[in-house]
């Protein structure tokens, strides 16, 4: 059962609080979500609302410490440099009355009002992100006997991609800004699912046939990945 309490306030922001109750869990745990947008706390089935928001309140200390000040975000603005696909770019912006955008090298030129620029690199990220993961599907689907109905980008909170029951696959743009081979594995893990649907094992078989490190990589999804979530406006 998931049930919503009221939100906790840190650092002059409300976060949601989410519990979420399992018949095999004998103590509570806390988490902050890597999408940085909610607190999730696990826990038996038994357990009282009066008993959650008193643990939740005993935790605080720890959510001042792992949750990000507002300072800590970051923001795609001229003279910025920024992870893409495994290198750094540095954002240029150049005022123009019409608006593109250009790579050249490590460098990002942006054309366009200056209000705009955030707006057209999410654009720009969005579709490269689209090609790089198309591009992944197209050449490493055929080796597991999968191939994708379509692959989609956008902006999840609680996940890195998915797999619907029509064979379409989806990627957060934000990993185009985490390590290549971290979203190597992503899509790797999502074209896995074209094929079984459950995480068993052979489901883990097929994901290693592709990406045998996998383990490594899931492991900087989870220590690294609230990071991403630090970049630019949701779209």
């Amino acid at each position: 059962m998931v049930e919503i309490f009221s939100s906790v306030r840190i650092y002059d922001q409300d976060f949601p609080v989410i519990y979420k109750s399992c018949a095999k869990s004998r103590v509570i745990r806390l988490r902050y979500s890597r999408c940085g947008r909610e607190i999730l706390v696990t826990g038996p089935q038994s357990v009282s609302g009066s008993h959650i928001k008193v643990f939740i309140q005993k935790s605080m200390t720890w959510l001042h410490t792992h949750v990000p000040q507002p300072n800590h975000y970051k923001s795609f603005s001229s003279g910025v440099i920024f992870p893409f696909l495994g290198h750094d770019l540095t954002i240029r912006h150049h005022a123009s009355r019409s608006s593109s955008v250009l790579k050249d090298g490590s460098l990002l030129h942006v054309m366009g009002p200056l209000e705009k620029v955030e707006a057209l690199i999410l654009q720009w990220i969005i579709v490269q992100t689209k090609t790089y993961f198309e591009k992944i599907c197209s050449f490493h689907g055929p080796a597991i006997g999968v191939t994708p109905t379509d692959v989609r980008i956008r902006d999840p909170e609680t996940r890195w991609g998915s797999c619907s029951s029509r064979g379409a696959l989806s990627f957060s743009w934000r990993l185009a800004l985490a390590p290549r081979e971290v979203s190597f594995y992503v899509a790797v893990h999502e074209l896995s699912h074209l094929k079984e649907m459950s995480h068993n094992r052979t489901f883990w078989k097929l994901v290693a046939s592709l990406c045998p490190d996998y383990q490594r990589h899931q492991k900087w999804l989870a220590q690294e990945g609230a990071s991403l979530h630090l970049w630019g406006r949701r779209s």
